[in-house]
C-alpha cells in the first residue's frame, strides 16, 4: 500500500503462519519494470509466525521527493501445506510533505501603497493559511541557543532531554577539565545526543529562518564534541524545498570515535554554503546511519554525550525577516497586503517579500515561492489602475473580460461590479419602460463617467449617442424613445 518515505524500513519482510521460506526468492521492480537488487537476510523459522526478511538495495531505489515511487514485489517458491506458492503485492512510497499542486500567490508586483489583494488556488483539506510579509536583509545575527530566540529554531529532538542546555561536567574519570561549561557564549548551547540505545533515533534542529545564500556564503559555528560512538555523525545540511529533502554540505560532516574523549573546549567550524539564491533552510542532524551501538543518555546520564553547538552565524547570506505573519481561514482564496500585514503603512519604493503556506493534517507545509513587490503611490494611478492593482490584480486590462459575462473589466469597474463574478452582469443590462422611453439604469462609482449608445445594425460605425443622466446618488440612466425603430442599446465607458 501507501508508505511515507520517512518510514520505509531498511529491511522488508513477509510473514505467514507455518510457511516454509527456506527456498523462497524475492523479485522487486519499479513501475517501469527496472529491477531492484535484494539480499535475503533471514528465511528461517524462529520466533512467532514464520517470516522471510530481505534488504532492498538503496542505490536502486529513487527518492519520492517529487513523485510517488511504485515497487512491485513478488515472493516465489513459498512452501505452504507442502506446495510451492507465490505472493505479489505493490508498495507505493509517498512524500506526505508534498503538495500535489504547488501554492502560488498571484497579484501585482507594483501594488498601490493603499494596499492590495493577492489570490491563490485553495489547497484541498487545508485547515488554515499563514500569510508572511518579509524584508530581504543581510543575516547579521548570531544564533546562540538562548531562550529568547527559541522561535527561530525548530526542535526535532527527543522530549527526554533539552535541546538548549546549560550542561556542566567535571571529569572524574581521566582528567580534570579546565572548561566544565559546555556552552560557549551566553548561558546555553544546543545539545544533540541519543536518548536511548535501542533505537538511536535521528536528532536534529533547524534554523527556522529563511536564508538566501549568495556567492561565498558560509556557516560558522562553535562546536564541542562530547562522547560519540564510532559510526555516529553530525551532518550540516541545507534544503531548498522547505525541508522536504536535505543535502549534506561537503565539509559539514563530523564523525564520532568510541576511543576519543570528549573535547576540552569549543572550536570554530566553518562550512561552505552553496549560493542557491533561493529560499534555503539549514539544519544540524545527529544520527548513526547504521546502528552499531551508541552512547545514550539513559545509560550515561551525567556524561557529556553527543555534540554541543553554539554561536551559529552566516556570512554572505541574506534572510527573509518576517514582519508580521497573519492567519487566514481555510475558506480563503486571497490575502491582503496592507498596513496590518506589513506591520505599518506600506512605503512606496520599498520591497516586500510575500509568501503563503497551508496547514493540512496539523502539519505546516513549506511556504510558496516568494513574490517580491514594490508599492507605488496610489495618487500616481488612475482610478482603473488603482482598482485593478489593489482589488482585482488577476483580471487584466481595461478592455478584457475576465469572467466572460460580456461586460468588459472597465465597465464593471465604473458600475461597481465584480469582474470575477459572471452572475452580476444582468442588473446593469436589464431594460425597463419609463414614461415612453426604453431605459438602462444602474449605480456607478462616485465620479464615474459613462455614456450610452444605440444602433440599428450593430455595425461598428452605426452607433449613435443616447442621452445619459447621472443622479445625485450616482445612478446612471441611458434612455431612447419607444417610437424609435427596433434597435440595440449599450453602455460605453472610456478609460480614464
Amino acid at each position: 500500500g501507501f508508505t511515507p518515505e520517512a518510514t520505509v524500513p531498511e529491511r522488508w519482510s513477509l510473514t505467514y503462519p507455518g510457511a516454509d521460506f527456506s527456498s523462497a526468492t524475492v523479485t522487486m521492480t519499479d513501475i517501469n519494470g527496472g529491477p531492484v537488487a535484494t539480499d535475503i537476510v533471514s528465511n528461517n523459522a524462529n520466533i512467532a509466525d514464520n517470516t522471510l526478511v530481505w534488504k532492498p538495495s538503496a542505490a536502486s531505489m529513487p527518492s519520492a521527493e517529487f513523485d510517488d515511487v511504485v515497487y512491485n514485489v513478488t515472493v516465489s517458491n513459498i512452501g505452504v501445506n507442502g506446495a510451492p506458492v507465490s505472493h505479489s503485492y505493490t508498495v507505493t512510497v509517498i512524500n506526505p510533505n508534498r503538495l500535489l499542486e504547488p501554492l502560488k500567490l498571484s497579484g501585482s508586483t507594483t501594488p498601490p501603497d493603499s494596499g492590495a489583494r493577492y489570490y491563490f488556488n485553495p489547497v484541498e483539506h487545508a485547515e488554515e493559511y499563514e500569510f508572511d510579509v518579509s524584508r530581504q536583509t543581510a543575516a547579521t545575527w548570531t544564533e546562540g541557543a538562548e531562550d529568547a530566540t527559541s522561535a527561530f529554531v525548530t526542535d526535532n529532538t527527543h522530549a527526554s532531554y533539552n535541546l538548549r542546555t546549560a550542561f556542566t561536567w567535571n571529569d572524574s574519570y581521566s582528567q580534570s577539565y579546565d572548561d566544565v561549561e559546555f556552552w560557549d557564549t551566553g548561558s546555553k548551547a544546543f545539545h544533540l545526543a541519543f536518548p536511548n540505545r535501542s533505537t538511536a533515533p535521528e536528532q536534529s534542529f533547524i534554523i527556522n529562518r529563511t536564508l538566501i545564500p549568495q556567492s561565498g556564503a558560509e556557516i560558522t559555528f562553535r562546536m564541542r564534541r562530547g562522547y560519540m560512538a564510532t559510526g555516529t555523525v553530525l551532518e550540516t545540511q541545507y534544503s531548498t524545498n522547505g525541508g522536504a529533502s536535505w543535502t549534506t554540505l561537503a565539509n559539514g560532516t563530523f564523525w564520532g570515535d568510541t576511543n576519543a574523549p570528549a573535547e576540552e573546549m569549543f572550536s570554530t567550524r566553518t562550512v561552505a554554503l552553496p549560493a542557491t539564491n533561493q529560499n534555503t533552510l539549514v539544519r544540524f542532524l545527529f544520527h548513526q546511519p547504521v546502528l552499531t551501538g551508541v552512547f545514550d543518555i539513559i545509560t550515561y546520564p551525567t556524561l557529556p554525550l553527543g555534540v554541543f553547538i553554539d554561536g551559529i552565524s552566516f556570512s554572505n547570506t541574506d534572510w527573509l525577516e518576517s514582519i508580521s505573519p497573519s492567519s487566514y481561514a481555510s475558506t480563503s482564496n486571497h490575502v491582503n497586503l496592507d498596513s496590518t500585514s506589513a506591520g505599518g503603512p506600506l512605503v512606496a519604493g520599498n520591497s516586500y517579500i510575500l509568501r503563503l503556506r497551508p496547514r493540512v493534517g496539523n502539519h505546516w507545509f513549506p511556504y510558496s515561492p516568494p513574490l517580491s513587490v514594490t508599492p507605488v503611490a496610489a495618487s500616481s494611478l488612475n482610478p482603473y489602475e488603482l482598482w485593478f492593482r489593489g482589488t482585482y490584480p488577476v483580471i487584466g486590462n481595461f478592455d478584457g473580460d475576465y469572467d466572460g459575462d460580456g461586460i468588459p473589466n472597465g465597465v464593471e469597474h465604473v458600475f461597481g461590479l465584480n469582474p470575477m463574478d459572471n452572475s452580476d452582469a444582468t442588473a446593469a443590462l436589464r431594460p425597463r419602460l419609463v414614461d415612453g422611453n426604453l431605459e438602462l439604469s444602474h449605480a456607478v462609482i462616485a465620479g464615474g463617467s459613462v455614456a450610452g449608445e444605440y444602433s440599428f445594425t450593430l455595425l461598428a460605425d452605426s452607433w449613435q449617442p443616447a442621452p445619459v443622466t447621472i443622479s445625485a446618488d450616482n445612478i446612471a440612466t441611458a434612455s431612447i424613445p419607444l417610437h424609435t425603430p427596433a434597435c440595440y442599446l449599450r453602455w460605453k465607458v472610456v478609460e480614464p
